[in-house]
Protein backbone atom coordinates (compact mmCIF):
# COMPACT_ATOMS: atom_id res chain seq x y z
CA UNK A 1 0.00 0.00 0.00
CA UNK A 2 1.21 3.51 -0.74
CA UNK A 3 0.30 6.89 0.67
CA UNK A 4 -1.73 9.29 -1.46
CA UNK A 5 -0.39 11.48 -3.13
CA UNK A 6 3.28 10.89 -2.21
CA UNK A 7 3.43 7.24 -3.28
CA UNK A 8 5.60 6.42 -0.25
CA UNK A 9 5.13 2.95 1.25
CA UNK A 10 2.50 2.78 4.00
CA UNK A 11 2.85 -0.46 5.98
CA UNK A 12 -0.39 -1.95 7.23
CA UNK A 13 -0.72 -4.91 9.64
CA UNK A 14 -2.05 -8.09 8.08
CA UNK A 15 -1.28 -10.35 5.14
CA UNK A 16 -3.52 -8.47 2.66
CA UNK A 17 -4.74 -4.89 2.25
CA UNK A 18 -7.97 -3.41 0.94
CA UNK A 19 -7.62 0.08 -0.50
CA UNK A 20 -10.77 2.12 0.09
CA UNK A 21 -11.02 5.30 -1.97
CA UNK A 22 -13.87 7.63 -1.13
CA UNK A 23 -14.67 10.55 -3.36
CA UNK A 24 -15.48 13.75 -1.50
CA UNK A 25 -18.31 16.05 -2.60
CA UNK A 26 -17.28 18.95 -4.82
CA UNK A 27 -18.67 21.72 -2.64
CA UNK A 28 -16.33 23.22 -0.07
CA UNK A 29 -13.12 22.32 -1.91
CA UNK A 30 -10.61 24.34 -3.89
CA UNK A 31 -9.68 23.67 -7.54
CA UNK A 32 -7.27 20.89 -6.52
CA UNK A 33 -9.90 19.07 -4.47
CA UNK A 34 -8.52 20.13 -1.10
CA UNK A 35 -10.72 21.31 1.73
CA UNK A 36 -8.88 24.39 3.02
CA UNK A 37 -8.40 24.59 6.78
CA UNK A 38 -9.82 21.16 7.56
CA UNK A 39 -7.57 18.19 8.26
CA UNK A 40 -9.21 14.79 8.71
CA UNK A 41 -6.03 13.07 9.84
CA UNK A 42 -2.36 12.84 9.07
CA UNK A 43 -1.16 10.23 6.59
CA UNK A 44 -0.39 7.06 8.51
CA UNK A 45 -2.76 7.76 11.42
CA UNK A 46 -4.57 4.67 12.69
CA UNK A 47 -8.38 4.80 12.78
CA UNK A 48 -8.70 1.32 14.23
CA UNK A 49 -6.55 -1.49 15.57
CA UNK A 50 -9.21 -3.83 16.91
CA UNK A 51 -8.53 -6.87 19.03
CA UNK A 52 -10.69 -9.97 18.94
CA UNK A 53 -11.79 -9.53 15.32
CA UNK A 54 -10.75 -12.53 13.23
CA UNK A 55 -10.24 -10.73 9.90
CA UNK A 56 -9.57 -7.03 10.55
CA UNK A 57 -6.06 -6.02 11.61
CA UNK A 58 -6.03 -2.22 11.20
CA UNK A 59 -7.43 0.79 9.35
CA UNK A 60 -4.95 3.54 8.45
CA UNK A 61 -5.45 6.89 6.75
CA UNK A 62 -3.48 6.83 3.48
CA UNK A 63 -4.12 10.41 2.37
CA UNK A 64 -6.41 13.00 0.84
CA UNK A 65 -5.75 14.39 -2.62
CA UNK A 66 -7.78 15.80 -5.49
CA UNK A 67 -11.15 15.23 -3.85
CA UNK A 68 -10.64 11.69 -2.60
CA UNK A 69 -9.77 10.11 0.75
CA UNK A 70 -7.81 6.88 0.74
CA UNK A 71 -7.83 4.34 3.57
CA UNK A 72 -5.75 1.19 3.97
CA UNK A 73 -7.62 -1.71 5.57
CA UNK A 74 -5.25 -4.41 6.78
CA UNK A 75 -6.82 -7.87 6.87
CA UNK A 76 -5.68 -11.32 8.02
CA UNK A 77 -5.72 -12.79 4.50
CA UNK A 78 -7.38 -12.37 1.13
CA UNK A 79 -11.06 -13.13 1.63
CA UNK A 80 -14.44 -12.09 0.25
CA UNK A 81 -15.74 -8.69 1.26
CA UNK A 82 -18.71 -6.44 0.53
CA UNK A 83 -18.94 -2.64 0.55
CA UNK A 84 -22.12 -0.64 1.05
CA UNK A 85 -23.15 2.73 2.40
CA UNK A 86 -25.70 3.98 4.87
CA UNK A 87 -27.23 7.43 4.75
CA UNK A 88 -27.81 9.18 8.07
CA UNK A 89 -30.20 12.02 7.15
CA UNK A 90 -30.29 13.57 10.63
CA UNK A 91 -26.49 13.98 10.58
CA UNK A 92 -26.28 14.70 6.83
CA UNK A 93 -23.55 12.09 6.47
CA UNK A 94 -23.05 8.83 4.64
CA UNK A 95 -21.30 5.90 6.29
CA UNK A 96 -19.19 3.45 4.35
CA UNK A 97 -19.58 -0.15 5.55
CA UNK A 98 -17.01 -2.84 4.74
CA UNK A 99 -18.13 -6.39 5.59
CA UNK A 100 -15.22 -8.83 5.78
CA UNK A 101 -15.56 -12.60 5.64
CA UNK A 102 -13.86 -14.41 8.51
Amino acid sequence: MTADPSGKPLPVPGNAVLQAVIRAPAQGFDDSGHQPGRVLAQVGDYFAQPTGWPSLRAVRFAGFFEGQCTFAIGVRAQAPFRVSSQEVPADQIRRVVVDLAH
